[in-house]
C-alpha cells in the first residue's frame, strides 16, 4: 500500500489541521436572511446547528417558498464564513511544509 502523502511531514500536518479543527468545532457562524426574519447558524465544519425565527407566526409574514429560499441563502452564506475560517486554520498549518 502506498502512502498518499509524498512529503513525510504532510501526514503530521494533516493530523494537526484535523486536531485544530476539532478544538474549534464548537465555534459557530451565523447569517441573517435577507428579510431579517430568521438567522441560520452552522459550525466550523459547515454543519447546520440552528435556525432561529425572529418573527412570531413567520408564515403570516412570508410564504414558505420565499422563506425556504432565504434560509437556503443564509445557510450557504454562513457555510462560506465557516469555510473561510477552516481554510485559514489549514493555511496556517500548511505553511509549515514550506
Amino acid at each position: 500500500m502506498t502512502d498518499r502523502f509524498a512529503d513525510p511531514r504532510a501526514r503530521e500536518v494533516m493530523q494537526r489541521i484535523e486536531a485544530a479543527l476539532a478544538r474549534r468545532e464548537h465555534e459557530t457562524f451565523e447569517h441573517l436572511t435577507e428579510s431579517g426574519h430568521a438567522r441560520a447558524c452552522v459550525n466550523l465544519r459547515g454543519r447546520l446547528v440552528g435556525i432561529v425565527f425572529l418573527e412570531k407566526n413567520i408564515l403570516r409574514v412570508t410564504d414558505r417558498e420565499s422563506l425556504a429560499a432565504e434560509l437556503q441563502a443564509a445557510i450557504t452564506a454562513a457555510q462560506g464564513q465557516a469555510e473561510d475560517a477552516a481554510a485559514a486554520i489549514a493555511a496556517e498549518h500548511y505553511a509549515e511544509l514550506g
